[in-house]
């Protein structure tokens, strides 16, 4: 098995050592993005998380919504979970939180549904 990576859904200059007990970070995008050019955006998001990420990784919410909410759904389109990591500024610490694309499809079936 490879070790698990945490992809930082926008790397925007904070400290990620805490994040480091689950393994390597790397960075999905850095910096300012414009989100007005989600065609650009979601292009290399989609890339990224196509062709590096795999479904053990862990996805670290940072940055910009627009980029967390567009990793976010590219991460649940390519894998059938999300390990998902937010920031707990209480405690000083990433919480890992796990969200399957089941469970999604599921609320949403039972929202429409009843």
């Amino acid at each position: 098995m490879t070790e698990r990576v945490v992809w930082v859904a926008n790397e925007s200059g904070h400290d990620y050592e805490p994040a480091a007990r689950y393994g390597p970070t790397k960075s999905l995008s850095i910096g300012n993005q414009n989100t007005f050019q989600l065609d650009r955006l979601a292009y290399h998001l989609s890339r990224g998380i196509g062709q590096f990420t795999h479904e053990d990784d862990y996805l670290l919410v940072s940055g910009s919504p627009i980029i967390n909410m567009l990793a976010f759904n590219f991460w649940l389109l390519r894998h059938s979970k999300c390990n998902l990591l937010q920031w707990k500024a209480s405690t000083r610490e990433y919480i890992l939180t796990t969200v399957s694309r089941d469970q999604m499809a599921s609320l949403m079936e039972r929202s429409l549904h009843g």
